[in-house]
C-alpha cells in the first residue's frame, strides 16, 4: 500500500508491499510466509494454504478495486468470451470435459482462470483436433493431458473456479483447425478471465509447474529497504533478466514513442511452436490497441508509427534462435519475415516516408484475414519517400556522384543486411557468404528519418526493384545508415511513388 509520509518497503520472499512506519515496527509487525515446497504427497494442503492467505487476498484486491487496483474489476464481455472453456469439474474427478460457450446460456457470465505456458514438444497429446472434438465435449481423462496443464487444472479446481481456458485444448489444432479465426480474439481472453495462470517455470509443457521448490529448504529474512519517493509521471521501468527493460506507458506513448516496437522486439526473440503463428499472435495484443487507440494495423506496424515500424533488422547475435518457415510467404517489410529482429530509433520528425501514395488502401487492413502467412495483394505497403542511388564499398565507406559538379564524394555509413538470403539471390553483385561487398556495388537507399542517437546520421532501407512486378515495385534485403554529410533537406523532397513487397 502507498502511504503518505517516510515509506517502507517490506519483502517477504517475492512480495514486496509498501507501508508506513519504523523499521522496528515493520519487521515487528510483519505476517511471515513460509515458501511452500510442494513436495510429493503434500501438494494439495499446500496450494490451499497458498490460495487461502496469497492467491484470494490478490484477487479481492482486484474485484474490490483496491490501491493500485483502480482499473481492474469485473469487465466481462459476453461476446468477448472464448469459444471453448474447460470444465474442470471436482477436485478428485478423473475426467473434464469441453464445452461449447455459445451453446450454453449459464456460461454469458462466468469466472474462467487462463493458462499462460510454454508449449515445447511435450504436448502433441493435450491437442484438441476436428478427430477428438466430440469425444472431448464428452468428457476425456485428465491423465492424457500434458503434466502442466494437469497442474493448472489442479489449481483451478482448488481456487473453486470451474472453468479453464488452455490455447491446446480449447483451439482445435492443425492446418484446418481455427487458430487463424481465435488468435485475433486471444488478446480478450485475458482481460476476461479472472486471473491468469502463468507457468513460467516450466521449459516444457511435461514438466508441470507444481514441482518441488529446493528454495523452501533455506530461511528467509524479512528486511526494510527506504524507498525514494518517485512522483514524475509518464513510465515505469522493469527490470528482468540482467540488462533486459520493459517500459510501460500510456497506450498513446506505447504506438507513437517506440514502446510498441520494443514489445515486437522483445517478441520475435522468443520461441514459438510454429513460427508461421508469430503475427497471429500478436494480433490478439494489437486488436487491443486498435480499439482503445481508433488507429490503423498492418502486420505488426502501425500506421501513425509507419517510418519507425520499418526500420527493424535482423539481430545476427540470435540466429540460432530462428528457424524461417518454409511456407511462409511474408513481405520483405515485415519484421516476422527475419526474427529475431532489434529497430532503430529515429525521431519523429522529419520523416521521410510518407503513406499517401495515390493508390493506397484507404485503411490499413487491420482485420486478421490480411496477416500474410500465405501469398496475397494485401502484403503490399503504399509509400511515398525518396530513393538514392549510391556505392558500397568497404570499411563503413560509400560514394555518391554529385550530379551539380560530377565530383564522387565519400561519405561515412554502415550497413545490416537481412537474414533471408533468398531475397536477395535475384540481385547482382550479392554479398558474399561473409556478408560483405567487394570493392564497391551499386544499391537503392531509401531514407526514412533522422538517427535519434546519432547526431548527422539517416538511416533507410536497401531496396532493388522487383523484376515482372511493374514500376516502383521494390523489395527490402536490409538496412543502411548515412551519414548527411552529402546531404541537404531539399535533396528528401524529391519522392517517388512506391510499393513494397
Amino acid at each position: 500500500m502507498v502511504h503518505d509520509g517516510e515509506t517502507f518497503l517490506s519483502s517477504a520472499g517475492t512480495v514486496c508491499v509498501r507501508v508506513e512506519a519504523s523499521e522496528t515496527e515493520l519487521l515487528r509487525n510483519i505476517k511471515r510466509r513460509h515458501i511452500k515446497a510442494f513436495s510429493w504427497g503434500n501438494i494439495q494442503q499446500e496450494l490451499a494454504e497458498l490460495i487461502k492467505y496469497q492467491i484470494q487476498p490478490w484477487m479481492e484486491s482486484c474485484r474490490e478495486q483496491h490501491t493500485d487496483h483502480e482499473f481492474c474489476g469485473a469487465k466481462y464481455v459476453s461476446s468477448s468470451l472464448p469459444t471453448r472453456l474447460l470444465d474442470v469439474g471436482e477436485t478428485n474427478d478423473l475426467l473434464v470435459k469441453l464445452v461449447e460457450v455459445k451453446s450454453c446460456k449459464s456460461l454469458r457470465d462466468v469466472d474462467y482462470l487462463i493458462l499462460s505456458y510454454c508449449w515445447g514438444n511435450g504436448n502433441e497429446k493435450s491437442k484438441m483436433t476436428k478427430t477428438n472434438l466430440g469425444m472431448r465435449l464428452r468428457g476425456f481423462a485428465v491423465s492424457n493431458l500434458s503434466e502442466t496443464i494437469q497442474d493448472a487444472i489442479l489449481l483451478t479446481r482448488m481456487m473453486e473456479v470451474r472453468y479453464l481456458w488452455v490455447d491446446a485444448i480449447c483451439i482445435i489444432q492443425g492446418p484446418t483447425g481455427d487458430f487463424r479465426s481465435e488468435s485475433p480474439r486471444m488478446g480478450d481472453y485475458p482481460s476476461n478471465a479472472a486471473c491468469c495462470i502463468s507457468a513460467s517455470v516450466a521449459k516444457d509443457s511435461q514438466e508441470g509447474f507444481l514441482t518441488e521448490r529446493p528454495l523452501a529448504r533455506f530461511p528467509m529474512d524479512d528486511i526494510a529497504i527506504r524507498i525514494a519517493r518517485h512522483d514524475e509521471p509518464g513510465y515505469s521501468i522493469f527490470k528482468s533478466n540482467g540488462d533486459d527493460q520493459i517500459m510501460t506507458r500510456p497506450d498513446k506513448d506505447l504506438v507513437f514513442a517506440g514502446g510498441w516496437y520494443q514489445l515486437i522486439s522483445v517478441f520475435s526473440k522468443t520461441q514459438l511452436t510454429y513460427e508461421t503463428d508469430r503475427l497471429y499472435a500478436i494480433h490478439g495484443l494489437a486488436s487491443i490497441l486498435i480499439q482503445r487507440l481508433r488507429a490503423e494495423y498492418f502486420n505488426g506496424i502501425f500506421r501513425p508509427s509507419l517510418a519507425q515500424g520499418l526500420l527493424w533488422y535482423h539481430d545476427s547475435n540470435r540466429r540460432e534462435a530462428y528457424k524461417r518457415p518454409k511456407d511462409a510467404q511474408l513481405p520483405s517489410w515485415c519484421w516476422a519475415s527475419d526474427c529475431p529482429i532489434s529497430y532503430l530509433d529515429i525521431y519523429e520528425t522529419p520523416m521521410y516516408v510518407k503513406d499517401d501514395h495515390p493508390e493506397r488502401p484507404l485503411q490499413f487492413p487491420t482485420h486478421s484475414e490480411a496477416l500474410s502467412v500465405i501469398k496475397s495483394t494485401a502484403s503490399r505497403l503504399y509509400i511515398r519517400a525518396p530513393i538514392f542511388q549510391l556505392t558500397i564499398g568497404r570499411s563503413d565507406v560509400g560514394y555518391v556522384k554529385n550530379d551539380c559538379s560530377g565530383h564522387t564524394e565519400s561519405f561515412r555509413c554502415r550497413y545490416l543486411l537481412d537474414a533471408n538470403r533468398q531475397v536477395m539471390q535475384s540481385m547482382p553483385q550479392s554479398p558474399s557468404h561473409g556478408g560483405e561487398w567487394g570493392q564497391g556495388v551499386d544499391v537503392l537507399w531509401l531514407p526514412v528519418g533522422r538517427d535519434k542517437h546519432v547526431y548527422g546520421l539517416v538511416p533507410g532501407l536497401l531496396v532493388y526493384e522487383v523484376p515482372n512486378e511493374g514500376k516502383g515495385v521494390y523489395r527490402r534485403y536490409g538496412l543502411l545508415q548515412c551519414s548527411d554529410s552529402w546531404l541537404d533537406e531539399k535533396d528528401f523532397e524529391e519522392v517517388r511513388k512506391i510499393i513494397l513487397v
